[in-house]
């Protein structure tokens, strides 16, 4: 024991960072075996623009860079992090296990700078150590830290951190010089904010924290501004940048229009939502990645909306009115809210009501509060003798009567310490098995929330990923019936649909689209399905029909003039009765998709080397605006006995379409 007191005593500015550092990298190290999910398709492994450059000024005055999908407006600004993702993806490429290691690496650090900040706040170390390793093991985190493409999240709140405990630092001869220390202040400022966007309350946490250790020194408000008003403009510059930046890249603050029945409406959903992160700060469980369906109120007689009212206005009313006598306690419940507030929707609505990423920075506020509270009891029992001396003389005859003394207390405390890390530990364990891969994770959706749309029509597609496409399509036929709007009903026909045609049951899927075309006469999607069923089910001349009617709607179109040709040259029509392929205007795919017909027809007569030999012409012309010739070149290696250039095909359609069941399942075969 003396020699663990003598080497904590040299060494004590290493050994707790190191415990706090290693006890949440090896909680987490689950998750290093994790594959790519959800986002991660089509913002990591598709995201053209990150594998196209790693110059950051590209990513600071091209807000599509951050576009998920072609057609789909970009409504985030955060350069940095993209910036970032593109030298990650230089090094790493797109294997998960470094994204993941990274991710992890950022969270146990910032456990450890949460440490950091909490030994300057509390001035306790070991109390400061156990709220370091209930943010680093709380189970609200995982999202952040389990999720690649949330690096985001990670990376702004690592520099926010610094930020503060870069601004409170007292012994670093570093920050001698006040030039210095500000310069620091505003750069570590600028990479919190463009790396995400809700640091912009990184200055009023630090205003908090300012008034926190000012407040027993000065006692106006401008004293205590007038003490950190340099470090506060330092840190509100780059947020200001940010702001001006994003009006000029985006012309807009907001991701859409506000949802429900306007601004009263929002307000009154997220008294709700708020609520909800309490809870979750206190009970992380269950925790879901889907909150799509969280109840929007209309009135005042919704969902429980007064009684939570009544909750948010009491923590809020306490915190105020105890901010003399318990300081540690309101400054982490408006902390709480602070953080919160630029997802709050009601100043600038957003595509989601709430989520768990969200409450990340929020935790630390719920600690110091937790703290706070503990603290103060602590100081009641064992310090304030002379304002509670008829208490202490009661706890000691207590004490006597029972035979308890101080070290009873100290055991009492440690187990409950112990119990509750040790619970958070064990709902963290078990949430990190949930982002295996989308099976797990939808698994545990579906567990949760079994008549979620979104829930069912994701676990129907991660089934299909798996090779499961027969037990998907039950799973598709729910989310269709679950689906309460007419864009969510079209989606889900769709897939439905195109499990049909996976599963090899093309008529059937002929008569869900015909049936639904009823209602949608005029979609695109779907035209476009039924083609691809009817040119399944060989029914040449009614496919030939469908994509005729689409080149024609959409001026011809490229893709279904192609489909069109297709057709005829397998129905085997006379030349004059063809349509001229010269009518595709791009010259490129003109050139290609000839090739590309040829190919097929020896696929269909089983040639399957020379099949091979002309989509490889056909490939080298171009990148083939549609995903099928990768795949009828993966499936020829794949009959002709190739199977690992069947799979570096497979894997090559991948990384163009993320979301492609086909190839997804050609790599479940060629694995087995």
């Amino acid at each position: 024991m003396d020699n663990v007191k003598e080497f904590y005593g040299m060494h004590k500015n290493i050994v707790l960072p190191a415990i706090i550092f290693i006890a949440v990298f090896s909680l987490f190290s689950r998750s290093l075996q994790n594959n790519f999910v959800y986002d991660d398709k089509f913002r990591i492994v598709a995201n053209q623009t990150i594998k196209k450059t790693i110059n950051p000024i590209y990513y600071f005055t091209h807000p599509d860079a951050g576009r998920p999908l072609d057609g789909i407006e970009p409504d985030v600004y955060r350069p940095l992090s993209l910036w970032f993702l593109s030298l990650e993806y230089k090094m790493f490429g797109s294997d998960p296990f470094y994204y993941h290691l990274l991710n992890l690496l950022i969270h146990s650090g910032n456990a450890v700078l949460f440490f950091l900040l909490l030994k300057k706040i509390l001035g306790k170390e070991f109390m400061a150590a156990f709220g370091a390793l209930l943010f680093g093991v709380h189970p609200v985190t995982t999202e952040s830290a389990a999720w690649a493409i949330q690096q985001n999240n990670l990376w702004s709140w690592f520099f926010a951190l610094l930020v503060l405990n870069s601004a409170f630092s007292k012994s670093n001869k570093f920050f001698n010089k006040n030039r210095i220390k500000l310069l620091m202040l505003a750069i570590l400022s600028f990479v919190s904010v463009f790396s995400k966007e809700q640091a912009v309350v990184l200055p009023f946490i630090y205003f908090l924290c300012l008034f926190y250790f000012k407040s027993g020194i000065f006692h106006t408000f401008k004293d205590i501004f007038k003490s950190g008003w340099k470090e506060f403009g330092a840190i509100i510059f780059p947020v200001v940048l940010y702001i001006l930046f994003r009006a000029i890249f985006m012309g807009s603050f907001v991701q859409q229009e506000p949802w429900g029945s306007g601004r009263y409406s929002i307000f009154l959903t997220m008294v709700n939502g708020f609520v909800y992160y309490l809870k979750l700060l206190v009970w992380p469980y269950p925790l879901s990645v889907n909150y799509d369906a969280f109840p929007i109120v209309r009135g005042l007689a919704d969902n429980y909306v007064i009684f939570s009212i009544f909750i948010l206005a009491l923590i809020i009313f306490t915190a105020i009115i105890l901010w003399r006598r318990l300081p540690l306690f309101s400054l982490g419940i408006f902390w709480i809210f602070v953080v919160l507030l630029p997802v709050s929707n009601f100043i600038l609505p957003t595509k989601q009501i709430i989520n768990e990423r969200f409450i990340y920075f929020a935790l630390p506020g719920f600690i110091i509060s937790v703290l706070g509270l503990f603290s103060y009891q602590a100081r009641i029992l064992f310090f304030e003798q002379t304002k509670h001396s008829n208490i202490l003389k009661n706890i000691g005859m207590f004490c006597e009567r029972k035979r308890v003394n101080y070290i009873g207390y100290a055991i009492l405390i440690a187990a409950a310490v112990l119990i509750i890390l040790t619970a958070f530990s064990t709902l963290t364990f078990m949430r990190l098995g949930d982002w295996k891969n989308e099976l797990t994770l939808w698994e545990h959706e579906i567990a949760i929330k079994p008549n979620d749309w979104r829930n069912q029509k994701n676990y129907a597609w991660a089934l299909e990923s798996e090779n499961k496409t027969k037990e998907s399509i039950k799973h598709y036929e729910f989310s269709l019936e679950l689906a309460h709007n007419s864009d969510l009903a079209l989606k889900s026909v769709n897939v439905w649909a195109i499990a049909y045609i996976r599963a090899n049951k093309p008529q059937k899927a002929v008569e869900i689209i015909s049936e639904a075309l009823k209602d949608f006469p005029d979609n695109d999607a779907l035209l476009y399905t039924l083609g691809q069923a009817h040119l399944k089910n060989k029914q040449y001349g009614e496919a030939e029909k469908i994509f005729l009617r689409l080149s024609e709607k959409n001026n011809d179109e490229d893709v279904a003039l192609f489909f069109a040709v297709l057709s005829q040259k397998l129905e085997g029509k006379k030349d004059e009765e063809k349509i001229n392929i010269a009518k595709i205007k791009n010259p490129r795919f003109r050139e290609q998709a000839l090739l590309l017909i040829q190919g097929r027809e020896k696929m269909l007569e089983k040639k399957w080397q020379e099949a091979v030999s002309l989509f490889i012409t056909g490939l080298k012309i171009t990148q083939s605006p549609i995903i099928e010739p990768y795949l009828w070149l993966a499936e020829s290696f794949e009959k002709s006995g190739e199977k690992e250039k069947a799979l570096a095909v497979y894997d090559l359609t991948l990384s163009v379409y993320p979301l492609s069941i086909d190839a997804l399942q050609g790599i479940k075969r060629m694995e087995q």
